[in-house]
């Protein structure tokens, strides 16, 4: 998540090849909080209305709309975690849905929102590149190892050893 223009097209850029979620223009309030509500409102932001489809002309506002929820528009459910790239305010709702942030935070300005801090120089456009490319590296060697591990599954209780001494 990132809504400053200037990493607005990295933001784009991390979703797209880490193949995860991405927003990289507007925080919408309530888009956690009142998720069954959000998701209508996404589809219907991206689906042309029956008078554009007719007339063939979309307005502004339409477009607009659509554009705030590029990078979301097929995500089912609530993420598992949030990446914060910017001091964008999320209004506290990762914390109500019990989603953890890990985000970037200025060296002089406080960590709202924020469970897992990356302090860094947020003037640094050269920091965000070189984040980005670290945040797409491990994603992917996570979900490598994801894979090759497969589902963990515990063991069935009657499967466990029995503790010494009692039986």
């Amino acid at each position: 998540v990132s809504t400053q223009p200037k990493l607005a097209r990295l933001t784009r850029v991390i979703g797209e090849q880490s193949g995860h979620f991405y927003l990289a223009r507007k925080w919408t309030p309530g888009l956690l909080s009142n998720w069954e509500l959000s998701r209508r409102q996404v589809r219907k932001a991206i689906e042309l209305s029956p008078i554009a489809q007719r007339t063939g002309r979309v307005r502004q506002s339409d477009v607009q709309r659509a554009l705030n929820f590029k990078g979301i528009e097929h995500m089912a459910r609530p993420p598992d975690a949030i990446v914060l790239l910017d001091s964008t305010s999320l209004h506290g709702e990762p914390a109500a849905a019990n989603i953890p942030v890990i985000g970037v935070v200025d060296t002089d300005g406080p960590a709202r929102d924020v469970d897992y801090p990356i302090p860094a120089n947020a003037n640094s456009v050269r920091f965000y590149h070189t984040l980005a490319n670290l945040l797409v590296r491990a994603l992917k060697e996570g979900e490598a190892l994801r894979a090759t591990l497969g589902e963990y599954t515990s063991p069935a209780e009657g499967d466990l050893p029995a503790a010494a001494g009692h039986r």
